[in-house]
């Protein structure tokens, strides 16, 4: 019968060792539902479009398919973010961070 007790006293404290694991963590992750901005904006202004909207709503974590096209006459650098270049293929897979963000892709005429 000891035995028994100290059993079921160990399999408390490990479920409630899991509980407190699982509890909810504010920074890591991101709240469920919460979702940040995402511009994408051109430079110059008119020199090329991309595959999705230039405004969108993400969630933190999300991997981002972009394409960045070039109009006419333009040829694209490289995508920038925060002041640095982040890549410099038109094809880029950006993993949004959990505030808003704004990618800027530029181009030389």
């Amino acid at each position: 019968m000891k035995h028994i007790l100290q059993l079921l006293a160990a399999l408390a404290l490990v479920i409630t060792g899991v509980g407190a694991v699982a509890q909810y963590n504010p920074t890591n992750p991101p709240e469920p539902g919460v979702t940040y901005t995402l511009a994408l904006r051109c430079e110059p202004a008119a020199a090329g479009s991309f595959n999705i909207p230039a405004t969108s709503t993400r969630s933190a974590g999300e991997s981002v398919s972009l394409y960045a096209y070039s109009n006419d006459g333009f040829r694209f650098e490289g995508w920038v973010d925060n002041g640095e270049i982040v890549s410099t293929s038109y094809r880029y897979y950006y993993t949004m961070p959990a505030r808003n963000s704004t990618l800027t892709a530029r181009y030389v005429y």
